[in-house]
Parts: structure tokens; C-alpha cells; sequence
């Protein structure tokens, strides 16, 4: 019950939070600079721009009071973006509902430079301008140049000097020109000189051709041709033009001349060659004698002067190997045996190795032998007992027992025969006590 009722307390605390607050909302509008929007006549811009809106006649002061509440506004949102021929706008907004406004700067020209043009003869020019890519405004205007007209040298001129066009010009006859004329060369005819109109061009003197000159011949000496340098044979040539009247036709070099193939100087020009060499200055190259291991060589010849080889070595075979036989070695009690093998006498070589033969057993007589048949060898042995001796016993008396005599090896001291025990006797009643006689072993009592 308790839930509920808290239930019900906040969903009317929240419908009244809405109401206020849709009460206090301000639209904006995008308007022209010299506009106001007439729905709400309480909006008044101040100095930096900024609106403020009178919310005392939508909220009640019981709801929402202004003077315990201090506004904390938004961040500052564009609501129209300024462009570089128009301001902007951007807003920003506290929870109760109050909203500020303020102007956005215009952004600067994007300036596009716009070419100069020079004027002609016939067409007219402009000056260098700006204006801005985006909005299309005129930054620097851009001033018409009038066109600069035709110029000629005088008025008998027909032909523009700037552009060559060409104009219709009255000739008067009154002023005339000498058309130069000029000499004949050796490979070009000459003219005399003319006369002419100087605006019109009409000809008054006729230019007369003059024919040409023949060359002035001059002997290219011939250079005969060396080893190694080529020649060439006589020609001709003009010393006026410089015309080839006989071309000089190559000649090729010599050869170098030698005496025979081992001469290394040419006779005519002193160069040097790598001649054949004649071998004169030789060494012998040591052969080596064939084993069964290595090939041989025989022994060859070798120039010192240019080390190329005058006799060649040639290879020997190798030797077969020499075959000797290893002995089979018995084995015996003592050292081990081999089986019989080959190996070569030279080189040493194992053709059948020799395999090891174990040792062989001792051999005795029998089991009591000591020494083996073979080696001689001395074991111990067991022994046979065959040399014994008495161990004398000794009788009982009242004060101990007795005992009977036993047997014994001499050589190894073994009991062969312990002997057996003799009870103790009893004692004399008559006070008189029977000695014992002394033994070996222990002292006797009279």
C-alpha cells in the first residue's frame, strides 16, 4: 500500500516538471536581419545579441521560482551557420527552460585571383581582379583596358608591326627604294641591284641574274698508312665554299711486321706484342711413383717464361695391392685368440678383419687341483682332507664336563670331527676330589 502511494506521488510530481517546462519553451526561427519573429513579442535582442524570454506569465511562482534559481546553460549549439556573406546564429539552453541566443561572425572571403588580359591591336584588355569562390562578391574589380590600335612605320606602311596586318595604302610614287643586289659565289648566282616603289613595291629596275663563279681548287695532301695509324689518298677542295670537289678515301692501317712468330717487336713501328713463346727456358715437373694407394705421373715439362706446359704428365695407374695373410692366433686360458685375416703389406689396408676369440676355461685334474694344466695357474681349491691329525679330548669330572677326542685336516685346519661331550661326574661324597691331567688347552688339578 505504502509502494503504491509513493508510486502515485511521483508520477504527478513528473507530469507537473512537463507542463512547466513545455510552457517555457521558445522556437527559433531562422529570420531576416530587419524581422522579428510576432508570435513572441517578449524576445528582445540586447547589446551582445542574446535573448532573453519572460516565463512569469507560463510558470506559476508557486512551480518554479526565479529568484532561488540560477541558470546553467547548455554549450553553445550553431543554429544557422554564418557563411562569408551572412551572419550565423547559435543558442544555448538551461533546464528550466530560458534559452540565450547570440550572433556568429561572418567567415572570411575564399578569394579567387582573376587574371589580368593585355589588349591588342584589335581587342581590348582587363586589369588583374579578385573575388570571393564562394558567395561570388567582387573583392577588386577588374578595369577594362581599350584595345592599343594598329601601328605602322608611316602612312606608306601596309603592315602592322604588332599583329601584320595588312592594309590597303594609296602609293604616290614619291618615294622609291634600291632593291640590293648581290655577288656571284662558286656554288650561287649573283643579281644586280633593282629599284622600286617604296609603297606600292612596284618594280622601276628589274634585277638581272649574274652566274656563278667556278671554284678555287686546293689540294688536300695524301698520308700513307701506318701500323697504327690509317691514311688517306690526295683530294680536293674549294678555299672559297669549302666544297669537296675530290673526297679523300680512307686507306686502312698496315699490319705489324714481324720477323717470325716469337718475335715480339714490330719492325717498322717498335710496338710490342705478346708473342708466341718459343720455349726456350724450361723446368722438368717431378712425377711420382704409383702406390696401391695413390696414381702416379710421369714427369713433364714446363716453360719459366710464359708457364705453359711443354710436355704434359700423364697418369699412371695405381698399383694392386699386396696381399698378406695375419696368422690365426688359439685362444687359451690366459689371453684371447684371433681368427685369421688379410691385410695389404703396403698401405696397410684390412681386406678380412681377424674377429676376437674368447677366453678358454681353466682345466684341472678335479675338483681338489689347485694349479690349472695349461697356464700353470693357482686357484684355491677345495681341499681333500687327505693329511688329518687327533685333537686329543679330555675327561669329565665333578667340576666339568669331558670331552671325546676329535679329527682335523692338517692342511686346512678344518674340524673333521668335533668329538662328542662327556656329561659331568658327581661329586665324592668322601671329601676327596679327583684330578685331571693337563692339556693342551687347559691346566690339570691334582
Amino acid at each position: 500500500m505504502k509502494n503504491k502511494i509513493l508510486t502515485v506521488i511521483l508520477a504527478m510530481a513528473i507530469i507537473v516538471c512537463a507542463s512547466g517546462m513545455s510552457a517555457c519553451e521558445i522556437r527559433f526561427e531562422a529570420l531576416d536581419s530587419d524581422s522579428v519573429d510576432n508570435d513572441h513579442e517578449s524576445k528582445e535582442l540586447d547589446e551582445t545579441g542574446s535573448t532573453s524570454v519572460d516565463c512569469e506569465d507560463t510558470v506559476p511562482e508557486s512551480e518554479f521560482s526565479t529568484e532561488s534559481h540560477n541558470h546553467v546553460f547548455s554549450l553553445w549549439v550553431t543554429v544557422i551557420e554564418p557563411t562569408c556573406s551572412a551572419e550565423g546564429l547559435s543558442a544555448r539552453t538551461c533546464a528550466c527552460g530560458e534559452k540565450e541566443t547570440q550572433i556568429m561572425h561572418r567567415c572570411a572571403h575564399a578569394v579567387v585571383i582573376d587574371s589580368a588580359k593585355l589588349p591588342t591591336c584589335t581587342e581590348s584588355g582587363f586589369t588583374e581582379g579578385r573575388h570571393c569562390r564562394d558567395c561570388g562578391e567582387v573583392i577588386v574589380e577588374q578595369i577594362p583596358v581599350i584595345a592599343n590600335g594598329h601601328a605602322y612605320d608611316g602612312e606608306l606602311d601596309a603592315t602592322c608591326n604588332s599583329c601584320g596586318a595588312f592594309r590597303v595604302v594609296e602609293c604616290k610614287h614619291s618615294v622609291t627604294s634600291i632593291i640590293p643586289g648581290k655577288e656571284p659565289t662558286c656554288i650561287e648566282a649573283g643579281m644586280t641591284d633593282g629599284k622600286k616603289f617604296e609603297g606600292c613595291g612596284e618594280i622601276i629596275v628589274g634585277q638581272e641574274s649574274i652566274p656563278m663563279r667556278g671554284h678555287t681548287e686546293c689540294v688536300d695532301a695524301s698520308k700513307a698508312p701506318t701500323c697504327t695509324e690509317t691514311g688517306w689518298t690526295e683530294g680536293k677542295h674549294c678555299v672559297v665554299c669549302g666544297a669537296t670537289i675530290v673526297e679523300q678515301t680512307e686507306i686502312p692501317a698496315k699490319e705489324h711486321v714481324y720477323d717470325d712468330e716469337y718475335d715480339a717487336i714490330c719492325n717498322d713501328c717498335g710496338a710490342e706484342r705478346i708473342a708466341k713463346c718459343s720455349h726456350s727456358i724450361t723446368a722438368v715437373l717431378g712425377g711420382t711413383v704409383p702406390t696401391c694407394t695413390v696414381i702416379g705421373r710421369t714427369d713433364g715439362i714446363i716453360c719459366l717464361s710464359c708457364g705453359d706446359i711443354v710436355v704434359a704428365q700423364e697418369i699412371i695407374p695405381m698399383k694392386d695391392h699386396i696381399e698378406v695373410t695375419d696368422a690365426a692366433i688359439d685362444a687359451t686360458c690366459t689371453s684371447m685368440g684371433l681368427t685369421e685375416g688379410k691385410h695389404c703389406a703396403v698401405c696397410n689396408k684390412i681386406f678380412i678383419f681377424q674377429e676376437i676369440i674368447p677366453l678358454k676355461d681353466h682345466t684341472y685334474d678335479d675338483k681338489y687341483d689347485e694349479s690349472c694344466n695349461a697356464c700353470g695357474e693357482i686357484r684355491v681349491a677345495e681341499c681333500p682332507h687327505r693329511e688329518v691329525e687327533i685333537v686329543s679330548g679330555y675327561d669329565a669330572s665333578c667340576l666339568r664336563e669331558g670331552w671325546t677326542d676329535g679329527v682335523r685336516c692338517k692342511k686346512c685346519n678344518t674340524m673333521l670331527d668335533e668329538g662328542e661331550r662327556i656329561p659331568q661326574l658327581a661329586c665324592n661324597t668322601d671329601g676327596i676330589l679327583p684330578g685331571y691331567k693337563v692339556q693342551c688347552y687347559s691346566a690339570g688339578l691334582t
